[in-house]
């Protein structure tokens, strides 16, 4: 499955997609509001509630736009802080809104996806390593050593 591509913001449908969620079912989440550009990994920090697995992550991403009419922001939670963190992109969230209900009753019926003839596979964006202050923190000591 990892040939399929990942969804264009362009022409993406949610309603339209049948979207290989299963490299997402093992992980943990972080939901927050999002602001700003969906293509960037901007939220709204006093919003941001988990640790989720992945169906309760979907039914916070579904209910935020069904009920509250606001884009979720979904971050991957990892404990290594030299990794950068990863947030779903635009076309994937867009798709846990439209076909969210689907999903949970699918995984509750089936325990997993059913097979499917997928479209398209989750994306991932890449959190700006230089905008993590502890990156700079390294280059400020090594400045202050010199001196």
């Amino acid at each position: 499955m990892s040939n399929l591509p990942t969804g264009d913001p362009e022409t993406f449908v949610g309603e339209a997609e049948n979207m290989n969620l299963d490299e997402l079912i093992d992980k943990v989440f972080a939901v927050a509001v999002a602001c700003g550009s969906p293509d960037k990994c901007k939220y709204i920090p006093e919003s941001i509630h988990g640790p989720y697995g992945f169906y309760e992550m979907v039914g916070e991403v579904y209910n935020t736009w069904t009920k509250c009419s606001h884009h979720a922001k979904v971050i991957i939670l990892d404990k290594d802080p030299g990794t950068p963190p990863k947030f779903l992109d635009e076309c994937t969230i867009d798709f846990l809104e439209a076909k969210g209900q689907e999903i949970i009753v699918e995984g509750m019926l089936c325990g997993e996806s059913l097979e499917k003839d997928f479209t398209c596979r989750a994306g991932l964006i890449d959190a700006n390593q230089e905008d993590d202050p502890r990156s700079k923190v390294e280059e400020n000591e090594d400045v202050e050593e010199s001196r």
